[in-house]
């Protein structure tokens, strides 16, 4: 991949210097910029992330071989949720005639996920499909497990064939069966025959055994030359009424217990956000009394310093006396000053009373300026900044949060439209709180 793009800053640069050659440059089939408009669309630099136009340039035809291109479709494609197109485009990546299509996939999604990781980006790939092929990679114990969760989340033919390869080696040949016809697997097929074959070997090895003898329904054996179906039918249909039976049981009796579950993760979760809203007013008022008894501290300390200079004389006390009336009452102006200065100062580190900080704005941020920052109090500081340019948000408690205040103007739900709005100062302050949350 380092091929075509080395650096996120570089591309950037061309991007906005250069941006309509690398544009017609692509159109013209040319392989690099092609792939440069690929990762222009895909990250939204100097325009809104579009995976659909991604894929076209990273599916050019001047990238055909091009694995690392290949590669990038698949991670689009998983994004989009689509991952039978996604591991396909993976496996394809791999050429080695040793690993299965399984191997294949989880190769090549390492090696998406390395690249993403050296550019440095904040994108992560589904954690409920990396469990899943991290139990694939741990071995045989979990390996059939892993490759039937594949083949019923992708439902398509190479997933399907994995499937019954896994079964057919554990010895589970019937499932084998069924994952071969869900998969639409020719009869020919290799593992098709072999699993056919193993599966016509025990039916004989189970006519052949003599324990059939003693197998009696309503008097026929299933050996006899009786017809035993219509006494087979009979028990079917016991035990589908007695399965239906108990599944309503069951479900009436957990409804209740799974009802509760769910009722008391809510509240939870309402007890931890009210919990973490009131730790942060605790901080707010602790700061608060600290910056006042520090201003009380610094008066009384300047009438201590004024009054030892004012003792050289009698006449001197007297005249310094009134002085230091006068400026007692200065500096009781001075403090309460220094009270709405210090919490100026605090405001430069959180949020002020208008609900936004214009340093998020002025410059970039420091490991000092959020060392003493809780998550909630981070996450209102970034969240400002879009809030700033009139981001709608869809979580009611941000947007509740950020409605007290007369400059907040919801007007789009578009994030990349916002993001593209902001100043280097501020798109450098978004990712820096963002790492700190």
């Amino acid at each position: 991949m380092e091929k075509y793009i080395t650096s996120i800053k570089d591309l950037v640069i061309q991007a906005l210097t250069n941006g309509s050659d690398i544009k017609a440059n692509a159109e013209s089939g040319d392989a690099l910029s092609c792939f440069q408009m690929g990762m222009i669309h895909l990250l939204g630099i100097n325009t809104p992330i579009d995976f659909k136009k991604a894929s076209q340039y990273f599916g050019s035809p001047s990238l055909s071989d091009n694995q690392d291109a290949i590669r990038l479709l698949g991670f689009i494609a998983e994004c989009e949720g689509i991952f039978s197109q996604a591991f396909q485009y993976y496996a394809q990546t791999e050429s080695s005639e040793k690993d299965s299509y399984l191997d294949k996939i989880v190769k090549g999604r390492n090696h998406i996920q390395d690249y993403l990781k050296k550019l440095d980006l904040p994108a992560t790939l589904n954690k409920e499909v990396s469990s899943i092929l991290s139990d694939y990679a741990k071995g045989k114990a979990s390996r059939t497990g892993a490759c039937v969760k594949v083949a019923a989340i992708c439902e398509d033919k190479p997933s399907c064939l994995e499937a019954a390869k896994a079964l057919y080696e554990s010895k589970d040949y019937i499932s084998a069966i069924q994952w071969l016809k869900k998969g639409n697997v020719s009869a020919e097929n290799p593992i098709c025959v072999a699993i056919n074959e193993r599966f016509d070997k025990s039916k004989k090895d189970l006519l052949g055994s003599k324990l059939l003898q003693v197998v009696n329904l309503d008097s026929n054996s299933l050996l006899s030359k009786d017809d035993p179906m219509q006494s087979l039918n009979i028990v079917k249909k016991t035990c589908d009424e007695a399965s239906t039976k108990c599944f309503k049981e069951w479900r009436d009796k957990s409804k209740a217990y799974v009802d509760a579950i769910i009722k008391n993760k809510n509240d939870k979760e309402q007890k931890e956000y009210l919990a973490a809203l009131a730790e942060e007013e605790a901080r707010k008022k602790k700061r608060s009394k600290l910056i006042k008894y520090s201003a009380i501290a610094a008066t009384a300390f300047l009438i201590i310093l004024l009054a030892s200079i004012g003792s050289s004389s009698d006449d001197k006390i007297n005249s310094d006396e009134t002085v230091s009336e006068e400026i007692i009452a200065s500096d009781n102006d001075n403090s309460n000053s220094k009270v709405i200065s210090n919490n100026d100062e605090e405001s430069d580190r959180g949020t002020d009373a208008s609900g936004y900080n214009n340093i998020l704005s002025e410059r970039k941020l420091s490991e000092d300026d959020l060392s003493d920052k809780t998550k909630r109090e981070l996450e209102i500081m970034r969240n400002s900044i879009y809030a700033r340019y009139g981001y709608k948000f869809k979580r009611e408690d941000l947007l509740n949060h950020f409605s007290q205040y007369s400059w907040y103007n919801p007007t789009t739900s578009d994030m990349g439209t916002v993001y593209n709005m902001m100043n280097d100062n501020e798109k450098y302050n978004v990712d820096f709180i963002k790492k700190h949350e």
